[in-house]
């Protein structure tokens, strides 16, 4: 948990003390108090728990015709999807098995196209899990990446603008009241 997010828990909380937080969880009995470290304590609970029970996964999945040579050829080049989830749980086992068990509803067997080829979806694996340390609002953080000794044109190369954003999905006129980076 960076130091942000460590401020951002002990303002959220009003905790008085400087190295432990304090957040509640409910129960079927009602609030249950838990401590939550913060930075300089973390080794005693762990990066990998999320004081909110939330956490994010993603994982790969590859499409295929299931009557055709070569699904198993490692060489071979499939279409991919890498798809984000959240999943609420009490600790990373459980939320490694809830993402696995989401990717694994999406790979049933069915008949695509016109001709109603048999087609699948393989689940290959999961990409990344992470416990998120906010509670979920607009504004929340749920995943984070650093990147280090980024050069700053590199930097603005991988920003997009709102425009950006509606061209992916084929809208062309940007929103009249909202402003358009640029």
């Amino acid at each position: 948990m960076g130091a942000r997010r460590a401020r951002h828990m002990k303002q959220a909380h009003k905790c008085t003390c400087p190295d432990i937080v304090m957040s509640e969880t409910e129960v079927a009995d009602g609030l249950v108090h838990r401590l939550m470290p913060s930075e300089s304590v973390m080794e005693w609970v762990g990066k990998d728990v999320s004081p909110v029970g939330w956490y994010v996964g993603s994982y790969v999945i590859r499409f295929i015709e299931l009557e055709e040579a070569g699904n198993d050829d490692p060489e071979r080049e499939f279409i991919v999807w890498e798809n984000t989830v959240i999943v609420r749980a009490a600790n990373l086992d459980e939320a490694y098995r809830k993402v696995v068990a989401v990717a694994e509803s999406t790979t049933k067997p069915y008949r695509g196209g016109l001709e109603g080829v048999p087609v699948q979806w393989v689940f290959e694996g999961i990409t990344e899990l992470l416990p998120i340390f906010d509670e979920l609002e607009d504004g929340a953080e749920i995943m984070w990446t650093e990147h280090e000794a980024v050069k700053l044109s590199d930097l603005r190369q991988r920003t997009v603008s709102l425009q950006d954003v509606k061209d992916h999905f084929g809208r062309k006129e940007p929103d009249a009241d909202v402003p358009v980076a640029g």
